[in-house]
């Protein structure tokens, strides 16, 4: 199996910036891995950067959907074969919580 980590300056708050350096990132990994790379992981708040202060609900998206950034995620996951682990804000849609991971549990807690 063959892994890698991204990590770079990303854009607070710039979903489409961010997903650009993603997909960087990602070329550049399964290049070094001569196409062969299987899973790559970013920090939990890549997509939309930390600090964001009163800013979270305009970048937050609910699980599953076709926002801007899980759509993206996929894309780039389909066009370079590869897993994508990372994160970004969530909105929980029975409670109306924000969590900051892309992953929501069955009792809907964040």
């Amino acid at each position: 199996m063959h892994l890698a980590l991204g990590q770079a300056p990303i854009i607070l708050g710039d979903i489409e910036k961010n997903l650009e350096i993603m997909e960087n990132l990602i070329k550049n990994a399964q290049e070094k891995c001569n196409g062969k790379l299987d899973l790559i992981a970013f920090p939990e708040l890549f997509i939309t950067g930390y600090n964001l202060r009163d800013n979270y609900s305009k970048v937050a998206e609910e699980i599953p959907s076709s926002s801007k950034a899980q759509k993206g995620i996929i894309n780039l996951s389909k066009k370079y074969n590869v897993h994508v682990a990372t994160g970004g804000v969530l909105i929980c849609v029975r409670t109306s919580c924000l969590a900051n991971k892309f992953h929501r549990d069955d009792n809907q807690r964040c």
